[in-house]
Order: structure tokens, then sequence, then C-alpha cells
């Protein structure tokens, strides 16, 4: 084998092998950055919505329980429609 085909091997397989090694490194940062679970911000956001959420769910049980005492039947015909 001569050096003028010894180099347009590595020519050729440079770029193959740099592709492979980029592509591994997109997957492992994709990884780890997957098992990090979501940011501070996140979770402070979704924290926020699930008191929200909470409070809803109250205030709803609140209200039913109104129209239960002052509006006998209302699920009844709420479900009719």
């Amino acid at each position: 084998m001569e050096l003028t085909d010894t180099i347009s091997l590595a020519l050729i397989m440079l770029p193959v092998l740099a592709i492979i090694c980029g592509a591994t490194v997109v997957i492992v940062r994709r990884q780890s950055l997957q098992h990090r679970g979501p940011s501070p911000e996140v979770q402070a956001q979704m924290q926020a919505l699930g008191d929200v959420a909470r409070r809803m769910e109250q205030r709803m049980g609140y209200l039913e329980n109104v129209l239960d005492t002052e509006a006998p039947g209302w699920r009844s015909r709420s479900e009719a429609r």
C-alpha cells in the first residue's frame, strides 16, 4: 500500500469516525439531561399548578355541596344534557 493510498483511506475514515463520535456524544448528553429531571423553575411551576388544582377541586366540592342543599336533583338534570 502506497502513502497516497494510506492518506486517502485516512481522509475517508476521519469524517466517519467524527460522525460516530459526535453522535455518541449527543446521545449520551441527551440521556444525562433526561435523567436530571425538571429544573427548579419547572418544579416550582408544577407545584404552583398543583396547588391551584387542589384549591379548585376544593371549591368545586363546596359548590356541589351548596347545590345539593339548594337545588336537589341538579346532578341528574345536568347529566341529562
